[in-house]
């Protein structure tokens, strides 16, 4: 159990460097009873039975410690790709200041303007620790430990390489940068291919499952209110060949059912539409609050607007 919490500890802590948060800690010591709270007293203050918000305190737990993990993750996210778009900028300025004569250290520094947000930041963090008497080549280790972009740690690895053999820095950097231009675009053209299957899978959780789960539990309402008033004894309506019985279906039952699989599913789509466009269903978190009130609005508008046409007809 120890080394499971340590392990946890050790994840929050990696992903918080990455975000750039220095007391990840306190998100969760403030978040995590928040949301047990507001939880706990929206669970007393619905009518539901005790069994259920019994179960339900289980997963509002689990939802409490994981979503300041969320955040932190999708913060550090966010970081990497600032990261990754001003990143050929800064590889070819820095390239042309080493062409100009400037060392490695002194052209790291000149790099890192201001517009280059977060990248700025660290490259002049790693610049300082090199200036106090450093090392240039642990410094740039511990500026590649720092960021969770692939890209960034390929083109530190890139320097540290050519430092060591001695080649043409410049030149390397160079060419690194184009090929990171090239994959950003390579990406973009990925996003822009998958439109229709993001479109359909959109359409089909927000619109498709409100819609038909909307027309069946009025259905199911309807049906059952006339059978509950209606006069027959079901017990004569027997014969040798068909026996007709009211349904024992509760529409109470198939509501709560319906407005569940509408947030699974309005869910997991936000999680596989942030897989398909961005490879990580990271940022799909911050996407479910969407999914879920344009879903359940078209839920209970399908209700009232099937209501407010048939029911006149039907009543």
């Amino acid at each position: 159990m120890a080394s499971v919490i340590q392990t946890v500890y050790n994840k929050v802590q990696e992903e918080a460097l990455y975000a750039d948060m220095e007391q990840p800690s306190s998100l969760f010591l403030y978040m995590t009873p928040a949301i047990l709270v507001v939880g706990i007293v929206g669970l007393l203050l619905l009518p539901l039975p005790l069994w259920i918000v019994g179960i339900s305190v289980l997963p509002l737990l689990v939802m409490a410690g994981f979503t300041p993990y969320v955040i932190i993750r999708m913060t550090a996210e966010k970081r990497r790709e600032e990261i990754e778009q001003v990143l050929p900028d800064a590889l070819l300025l820095m390239s042309a200041n080493i062409r100009s004569g400037l060392t490695v250290d002194k052209a790291l520094l000149v790099s890192a303007r201001d517009e280059f947000g977060p990248l700025a930041r660290e490259v002049k963090e790693a610049s300082m620790e090199i200036f106090g008497g450093a090392p240039v080549e642990k410094a740039l280790r511990k500026l590649r430990d720092r960021s969770n972009s692939g890209l960034f740690r390929e083109v530190i690895r890139l320097i540290l390489d050519g430092m060591q053999a001695g080649g043409e820095l410049s030149e390397l950097l160079e060419s690194s940068a184009h090929d990171i231009r090239k994959t950003l675009m390579l990406r973009k053209e990925i996003s822009s291919n998958v439109k229709m299957y993001v479109l359909f899978i959109t359409m089909a959780a927000v619109v498709g499952a409100p819609l038909l789960f909307g027309i069946s539990t009025y259905l199911i309402d309807t049906t059952f209110t006339m059978w509950s008033e209606q006069d027959v004894d079901f017990s004569e309506t027997k014969t040798s060949i068909v026996s007709i019985s009211q349904p024992t279906i509760d529409p109470k039952f198939f509501l709560r059912f319906a407005v569940t699989s509408i947030v699974v599913t309005n869910t997991f789509a936000s999680l596989i539409i942030s897989e398909i466009k961005h490879g990580t269903i990271v940022r799909g978190f911050k996407g479910i609050p969407i999914y879920l009130v344009i879903s359940l609005a078209v839920f209970f508008a399908i209700r009232a607007g099937v209501e407010a046409m048939v029911g006149g007809l039907i009543g």
